[in-house]
């Protein structure tokens, strides 16, 4: 079942060997986020599932990663010497697949290289607050895709009842950052970075999924965010839960909006 649930960024520069003195200027992010981990220890999670904009995405379905473990480091932002490994919930993936394949949702699952999947920093920056003492835990990856919002919504919608017959303790995170374009010289047009962000955070902290799930598109687009349809798959996966959300962050300090919620799940 799901008892936990959040949104959160994932730019590298949080991790201190990475960031170094630019992490100063995330302050209130860091802090959100090692709040947030507190939080998640305190659920005793089983399992993680995780959504990310930054796989191997297919545009024409869903990707959901199945294997029996799941590794990565950031070399690619070097600092190859912190890495992370978790054991796959393959059993959920399995599940998962199987209801979208009943409900009609365009899915498939991945593998990389001999049994296991490489993890991308959409789902290494979380883990590495989350999951810091809890190596054990069981993950799950998945990819949004370039379907219309009604389908990652309804695949979200899937995901929550598959996970509500499962007797682990499944926390269901949202990876994302917001508006890139706070800085001119990223292209802002007519306000929408702050428009967009605005809207997101104000409407997860009243609670109210259907200013999100119905905002301009134009809006959305130029703001060039990478969040929305991660956030769109974890609002349908939490739709039938009771949720009493906590902002606990947001800034822009390099022109890219980083949001932290803690949905805050009732079980």
């Amino acid at each position: 079942m799901i008892v936990f649930a959040a949104f959160v960024p994932h730019p590298p520069l949080l991790i201190p060997e990475i960031g170094k003195e630019s992490l100063k200027e995330v302050k209130p992010t860091e802090e959100a986020m090692l709040e947030l981990s507190k939080r998640f220890e305190e659920n005793d999670i089983d399992s993680v599932l995780i959504i990310s904009p930054h796989g191997n995405l297919n545009p024409y379905a869903m990707t959901i990663g199945m294997a029996p473990r799941f590794s990565g480091n950031f070399g690619e932002f070097n600092a190859p010497e912190i890495s992370m490994s978790f054991p796959g919930n393959i059993e959920l993936s399995n599940n998962i697949l199987n209801g979208a394949r009943k409900e009609k949702v365009p899915a498939e699952t991945q593998n990389h290289d001999d049994g296991y999947y490489v993890l991308d920093h959409g789902v290494m920056v979380p883990l590495y607050f989350l999951t810091k003492d809890s190596a054990k835990i069981e993950i799950v990856t998945i990819g949004y895709s370039m379907l219309d919002r009604a389908a990652h919504y309804s695949f979200g919608e899937i995901i929550g009842k598959i996970c509500e017959k499962d007797e682990r303790r499944i926390a269901i995170i949202a990876s994302g950052d917001l508006s890139h374009k706070h800085q001119n010289n990223f292209g802002g047009i007519d306000g929408a970075p702050e428009k967009f962000d605005n809207l997101v955070r104000n409407s997860l902290q009243k609670f109210d999924p259907e200013k999100i799930i119905y905002a301009d598109e134009d809006m959305q687009e130029a703001a060039g965010e990478c969040g929305y349809r991660s956030l769109l798959i974890a609002l349908g996966a939490i739709a039938q839960k009771k949720i009493e959300p906590e902002v606990l962050s947001y800034e822009h300090p390099f022109g890219v909006g980083y949001l932290v919620v803690d949905f805050q799940v009732s079980e």
